[in-house]
């Protein structure tokens, strides 16, 4: 298992919300990558998944949905729907016909319902071409995960799907490197996860964002999205509240990763006063220890 997670409550008590806890790839935590000297997370070399849903509640909001939309779901796409949930929680791909159907709801469903399809994505991401998701399909998830968070009012429900679909990619790599060519315009829908009124789960996910990118950054197309990824992290560090244990802990590890991984995003840290927010936050008296002991690495990595 990897470190927290949150249950979101975006449509009240019982109802489906988009909720999920995070884990890592392989069994190890958030210090799993190890380091040199006297690091004691960075850098961190094991990206962070969200690996739990509820698909009965998935299934239940797109049936609600693909009644509204302009062309509804029907029948042949509710099936096709139920077998897109069956191969994300029990294996096996999806025949042509199911992801033709998918495609079509990734690619057509205004943005206001995008949630519970992303969410349905987010989790046929982590069994990759087991599932049948090739360079197209993925294409049309990295491109829906994107429109579902562009422009200044994006739902709440998108930016926490699109955010953890996004995470999600990379547990494969093909899969991954068609995300990471849209990863410019996910991180900028996925701002808004830094404003004041942006829920914890979505900070999370924006942390743990970065934090895959960090992971992957020796990649030509991460690196292209580092020095977006430590603007990002900074705001979110800056903004996330003390009591935001994870988030805090995710973005700092990611910051420092990045930092440790070129000396031009080490410059730019720099430039941001990262290091300065660093070592306040390594002696800071609030907060779990843990958040001073990333903050340590952080500032640590900046100062050599």
């Amino acid at each position: 298992g990897g470190v927290g997670g949150s249950v979101d409550p975006f449509t009240g008590a019982g109802a489906y919300t988009p909720a999920s806890t995070a884990s890592s790839g392989g069994g190890g935590g958030a210090g799993s990558g190890g380091g040199g000297g006297s690091l004691k997370f960075i850098p961190m070399k094991q990206c962070l998944f969200f690996e739990s849903a509820k698909f009965d509640g998935i299934l239940k909001k797109l049936a609600e949905f693909g009644a509204q939309v302009p062309s509804p779901l029907g029948d042949a796409g509710a099936a096709a729907m139920a077998e897109c949930a069956a191969a994300a929680s029990e294996g096996g791909a999806l025949t042509p016909a199911a992801a033709a159907a998918l495609t079509q709801v990734l690619t057509s469903w205004p943005v206001e319902s995008l949630f519970p399809v992303l969410d349905l994505a987010r989790m046929l991401v982590l069994r990759g071409g087991d599932a049948g998701v090739g360079a197209e399909l993925a294409g049309a998830m990295a491109a829906a995960a994107a429109r579902a968070i562009a422009g200044a009012a994006a739902p709440a429900p998108n930016l926490l799907t699109a955010g953890r679909l996004f995470c999600n990619a990379f547990k494969h790599p093909a899969v991954r490197d068609v995300f990471l060519l849209h990863a410019s315009e996910i991180l900028d829908g996925l701002a808004a996860c830094s404003a004041a009124d942006a829920k914890a789960p979505a900070r999370l996910a924006l942390a743990t964002v970065i934090l895959n990118i960090s992971v992957a950054a020796s990649l030509p197309a991460a690196a292209e999205v580092a020095a977006q990824a430590i603007s990002a992290g900074s705001e979110l560090l800056l903004s996330a509240p003390v009591e935001d244990v994870d988030s805090r802990f995710r973005c700092l590890l990611a910051l420092g990763t990045l930092a440790a991984a070129s000396a031009e995003s080490k410059s730019l840290a720099a430039d941001l006063g990262l290091g300065d927010v660093a070592a306040a936050l390594a002696v800071s008296g609030e907060g779990a220890s843990k958040v001073r002991d990333a903050a340590g690495d952080l500032r640590a990595v900046l100062s050599k």
